[in-house]
């Protein structure tokens, strides 16, 4: 049974329903009030140390059965506290607490957020993903369709597989928009950047898929 629980609250039905899966998880761990003053702890991801948490999970309660630590901005932590995390979840590392986790998101195709989700409750008011075809429709918006790619890569999408949405959205989305000329340049581009990703040309391969939006772009937004 999992006992620990992920709360992503990026927007206004998030925040609330962070406060009533707290309030809830409260009264059911704490029915007398002053437990929260003692086995109650609150944690912010972005100051944390690995040092602190540890200390954190190895408390003992002191009032209630359990501590409960809630830990704000958990997608923010650094990567010993994500390790250790993660041997919490899986049941590596043993705690008397349970955590209650809020990250206002945490891609969901990263290997982090797999693993969490596996040993954790679910509690989301999260947007729908973006794709690759997103990004494509709003290719004449340079800076949206950036913006749209580094969620993409975020999730840790492979470039190539990337990639190819990219090629199959131009043929299928763009061939009757431009002209004959600037269609074939953007093709071009696409085997450009293709070549860039097998021969390794740029330090961050997904350095090769931006540059490749960014051109686009200014082909999509003449036409």
């Amino acid at each position: 049974m999992k006992k620990h629980y992920l709360c992503l609250c990026a927007n206004a039905a998030g925040l609330a329903l962070r406060d009533d899966q707290l309030g809830r998880l409260k009264a059911e761990l704490f029915p007398d009030p002053a437990a929260l003053r003692f086995d109650c702890e609150e944690l912010d991801g972005r100051k944390l140390s690995v040092e602190r948490f540890k200390i954190a999970l190895g408390g003992l309660p002191a009032v209630a059965a359990q501590r409960l630590i809630h830990l704000r901005q958990a997608e923010k932590i650094n990567a010993a506290c994500e390790a250790l995390l993660l041997k919490v979840i899986s049941g590596e590392e043993e705690t008397s607490a349970v955590l209650f986790l809020e990250a206002a998101t945490w891609p969901q195709r990263t290997s982090a957020r797999k693993a969490i989700a596996a040993g954790c409750v679910i509690l989301s008011h999260e947007e729908k993903e973006v794709s690759v075809f997103d990004l494509m429709d709003r290719l004449a918006d340079r800076v949206a369709a950036l913006k749209i790619l580094k969620e993409i890569q975020d999730r840790e999408e492979a470039p190539e597989k990337l990639l190819g949405g990219m090629v199959w959205a131009w043929a299928n989305k763009y061939k009757r928009r431009l002209s004959a000329e600037s269609y074939k340049k953007g093709l071009l581009i696409l085997q450009e950047a293709d070549r860039h990703l097998k021969r390794s040309h740029y330090p961050q391969r997904g350095q090769a898929v931006e540059i490749a939006v960014i051109r686009l772009s200014l082909l999509a937004k003449a036409s």
